[in-house]
């Protein structure tokens, strides 16, 4: 069985975060594009299986990329309540995917294997409210035109940070299967 595909996928996200308390918080993945201009979504699904493909905006991104992408990762923030990147450890054999992290500007590569991938510029956090250190499954996916998607699981730690991400300038309503 696979996650149901969310309606609306073309238009930017306008609607309210829907996060309830943490026994039935509803499951939510985040996709990052990697594009010349980073593209951010949040979609939400009925169950923890990881999706087999991903529309952001005329784009489906359903090629499995061999990949484990990281161990753990930290939401990068700017003040408390509002996320503006996430930093992850990218685990050893992602070479193509490596290359491709370093080669854009809303990405800053950090020491043995960190990257930090920001939302939007300034490349700028707080490092002392921004050490989640939180781990989740993940995954990448590529486009026919061989553009990648990063994704990933996540426990976002308030509503209030959830509602920031949905109002980023790089947000665009996604839709997964």
């Amino acid at each position: 069985v696979q996650p149901k595909s969310l309606a609306g996928h073309n238009s930017l996200c306008s609607e309210p975060a829907t996060v309830h308390n943490r026994a039935d918080r509803a499951i939510l993945w985040v996709t990052i594009a990697l594009r010349s201009s980073v593209v951010v979504s949040v979609l939400e699904t009925e169950g923890e299986r990881e999706p087999v493909s991903v529309h952001i905006g005329d784009t489906l991104y359903d090629q499995p990329v061999p990949c484990d992408l990281w161990l753990f990762y930290d939401w990068l923030r700017i003040e408390p309540g509002r996320i503006v990147g996430v930093r992850f450890l990218l685990q050893e054999g992602c070479h193509e995917l490596q290359a491709r992290l370093e080669g854009l500007s809303y990405v800053r590569v950090a020491t043995n294997g960190w990257f930090e991938l920001y939302f939007s510029s300034p490349l700028e956090h707080r490092p002392e409210i921004s050490g989640d250190q939180d781990f989740s499954l993940n995954g990448v996916l590529s486009s026919k035109s061989g553009e990648c998607l990063l994704y990933f699981l996540s426990n976002f730690p308030s509503e209030e940070e959830l509602d920031a991400i949905r109002r980023l300038d790089t947000y665009v309503k996604g839709s997964a299967e």
